[in-house]
This record gives C-alpha cells, structure tokens and sequence, in this order.
C-alpha cells in the first residue's frame, strides 16, 4: 500500500484499521509516518514501526545521503 504524503494519511490509516489481517506495521514513508505510526498503534493496539530510511540504508549503503532524498522532496513542491 502506498502513502505519497501527507493527503493520504487518512486513507492509509482507515485501510490498515479496517483490515487487520497483519501483525506489525513497518511504515516507511518519511515525515508521513511519523504522524500515521503512533496513531495506527493507538487505534489497532497492535505494532507500527516508523521504519524511517533503515530501508535504503540497507539498501544503498554508503550511498545513502538523507540530504538528497529531502532535496528531492521539497523540489516537488517548490
């Protein structure tokens, strides 16, 4: 399931609440999912896990550079 920010959260959050066929929630989704992990552990009472860049950091290695990825992002928007 995708979350592309911050106008999805609340589609996001109704999907994983309404089908709780999962045990732990690794949210990956940047600033996102600072704000949709805490509420999906509230709601469900089960795991949500802001899993933050741990992905492209095993991913890329010493080729990761948050720096980038936020440069990325607010050029979308500028």
């Amino acid at each position: 399931m995708g979350l592309n920010g911050y106008e999805e959260l609340i589609r996001v959050q109704n999907e994983l609440q309404s089908n709780q066929e999962w045990e732990i929630a690794l949210i990956s989704a940047g600033i996102p999912a600072t704000i949709l992990a805490p509420r999906i552990a509230k709601s469900t009472q089960k795991v949500a896990i802001d899993f933050g860049h741990a992905l492209d950091m095993i991913l890329d290695g010493e080729e990761y550079k948050l720096s980038d990825l936020v440069k990325k992002w607010n050029d979308q928007f500028s």
